[in-house]
């Protein structure tokens, strides 16, 4: 039977979540969500953090990952045949090293040993259930059903596979009640189980290199199906980091930080007299605490970060050492200055920019998922315009991007992109930034749009208009209204001028 690959994005569909009446989003390597405020576009990118850490994808830093090893239940008995198919599998996959990044096909002895792991999701649902309620800083699952009319909330990750003439389609779902809350998987018996090549340089899958054959550990086919999972849930289950609206202003708040993190903590041990944050806000701030201790990475991200400082922000940004707080201190270095400033004495494009030249130095790797809200926060126009052609830079790197916005800016230099694409390679380098060209098939814009019926936001693929250059989400109605605006008043004007 043909290997099962994917053959179009993953898909994320949503219905009666928060202000969300229903949504269906692929996830492009650039994901782009736009629309009024609160119509949801920061519950979609948290929901999606909040996959992205549920189903494996956490930092490397973390160490190795096993999400089915929290499912309470005996583990499944092998036959002896299915040992003996395992063991000489284990083998092969042992000489070979688990090098070159192939792909591996589970034998269907041994897949057959997995399966009943899927089947026993729902066990998990709890676990899902504190990730989802801690990301969104709320007690209690049933404040995140849209309206009272509606019965329940579902989350559903789609994934589209082919493997010759064959076609797959598992996913998962995640439902919740007023009630309850339910987790359940759909993958098509007949669909062969694959690791794919880059969870086999894990650090787990070292550690199932490295299992006795003699003596096969009782959670191995747990371990296994968290390999198997990437296949299943596809870029969900890739690392995840969220840079939250307002971070410029976190940043300058040294000790507030360090306190709302130890409340947080305070919060999780049930004290009801204190707020809480955030999930995706405490995880930036603990990032961030971390950064005094850090490394500075190198490859890809490393050298998109001094990019950004080279050709945007004009200087370097540092992290050193607060003393008498468990805080980093941060800085920048404007170009030729021999003295460095505290970012909080910096501009607001500076603030906010940091954490990204931050991030991609210290804290994103290769293929990671980087969500970032409102990218145009106190950046002039211009400045807009060439944050997001960086961003392009980012997506072209392998790093895939989310990012929540209403700039006109961000949409129309994006649609320039997608266009240039389009132009001959002998003509594109005629264009400025002919190497930051973006297809349709990497860049997704959805429009967030509030519906009487049923209450809630309905959330819509913009397509690229060529004709107009953009991505038209309903910005040129308000240039219009403005205009006529304008001439109303002209005309008032004009009538008692002498």
């Amino acid at each position: 039977m043909a290997t099962p690959h994917p053959s179009e994005h993953d898909t994320l569909s949503v219905k009666d979540f928060g202000p969300i009446a229903r949504a269906t989003v692929e996830l492009r390597p650039l994901t782009v969500f736009v629309g009024a405020s609160n119509t949801g576009k920061s519950y979609l990118a948290m929901l999606l953090y909040a996959l992205h850490r549920f189903f494996g994808g956490r930092s490397a830093s973390e160490g190795p990952f096993s999400l089915f090893g929290y499912q309470q239940r005996p583990p499944g008995e092998a036959t002896n045949e299915q040992l003996e198919t395992t063991r000489a599998w284990l083998r092969t996959l042992e000489s070979r090293g688990g090098q070159g990044g192939l792909d591996v096909v589970l034998p269907e002895e041994v897949a057959a040993w997995v399966r009943p792991v899927f089947e026993d999701i729902g066990d998990l649902a709890p676990l899902l259930d504190d990730e989802v309620t801690r990301c969104f800083g709320v007690a209690d699952l049933r404040a995140l059903i849209r309206h009272p009319s509606a019965k329940d909330a579902q989350v559903t990750l789609h994934r589209k596979l082919r493997g010759g003439r064959r076609e797959w389609l598992p996913n998962m779902r995640y439902t919740t009640t007023r009630a309850r809350t339910q987790l359940s998987a759909f993958i098509p018996t007949d669909m062969p189980l694959r690791i794919e090549g880059s969870a086999l340089r894990s650090g787990l899958w070292r550690t199932i290199r490295l299992t006795d054959v003699r003596d096969l550990s009782p959670n191995f086919a747990d371990m296994l199906a968290t390999l198997v999972l990437p296949h299943i849930v596809g870029t969900a289950s890739r690392p995840v980091h969220y840079l939250p609206a307002g971070r410029a202003g976190v940043m300058h708040a040294d000790p507030v930080a360090s306190s709302l993190i130890n409340s947080a903590s305070r919060v999780m041990t049930g004290d009801p007299s204190l707020p809480v944050p955030s999930g995706v806000r405490v995880d930036f701030l603990q990032q961030l605490t971390k950064l005094k201790d850090a490394e500075p990475g190198s490859g890809t991200p490393a050298e998109l970060a001094q990019s950004l400082e080279a050709n945007i922000l004009g200087g370097a940004i540092g992290v050193r050492r607060s003393p008498g707080i468990g805080y980093p201190s941060f800085r920048y270095r404007p170009t030729d200055w021999k003295n460095e400033i505290a970012l909080m004495n910096t501009s607001s494009m500076v603030s906010e920019l940091a954490p990204v030249v931050l991030y991609l130095r210290h804290v994103v790797g290769p293929g990671d998922v980087l969500i970032i809200e409102e990218p145009e926060s106190h950046l002039h126009p211009e400045m807009q315009v060439a944050f997001t052609r960086f961003l392009a830079s980012v997506v072209r790197s392998g790093i895939r991007v989310v990012v929540t916005t209403h700039s006109e800016w961000v949409l129309e230099t994006l649609a320039n992109l997608v266009l240039l694409s389009e132009v001959e390679e002998s003509h594109r380098k005629e264009v400025a930034g002919d190497d930051l060209a973006l297809t349709r098939d990497q860049v997704g814009v959805w429009l967030f749009e509030r519906e009487e019926r049923p209450i809630g936001s309905v959330v819509k693929e913009i397509p690229l208009d060529a004709s107009s250059g953009t991505f038209p989400a309903g910005f040129n109605e308000l240039t219009e209204e403005l205009y006529n605006n304008w001439a109303e008043i002209a005309n008032h004007v004009a009538k008692q001028a002498p």
